[in-house]
């Protein structure tokens, strides 16, 4: 106050940063007929929205032979075909900025 008192006040500060890839997907190897998955653990704020895509084009995930969880973090590809061998990059972004990393899979007949 103008009297040399002391006032407090609470304040909040919210921090948000561009998401960072802390684990990046690994290659895989598949034989035919098995299950695979690729993990991407995203750390950011506010949360980031995480796609998937397969040689750069965007991959529905929202069936019951290729789907995530997790967040997103985790990309299941269940009764692998030889079709599913590719490049498979994970993209997280929110609007502070983005990041992506990749991996393939090999598919063994």
């Amino acid at each position: 106050d103008l009297w040399g008192g002391t006032q407090k006040k609470n304040v909040t500060l919210n921090v948000h940063w561009s998401p960072r890839i802390q684990t990046p997907p690994n290659n895989r190897v598949a034989v035919v007929t098995t299950n695979v998955a690729f993990h991407c653990v995203v750390s950011s704020h506010p949360r980031a929205t995480i796609t998937w895509l397969k040689n750069d084009s965007e991959l529905p995930t929202g069936g019951t032979r290729i789907f995530t969880s997790q967040g997103g973090q985790k990309l299941h590809i269940d009764d692998v075909r030889p079709q599913d061998a590719g490049i498979y990059r994970c993209v997280a972004g929110n609007y502070v900025g983005g990041a992506n990393e990749w991996a393939t899979l090999r598919v063994v007949v």
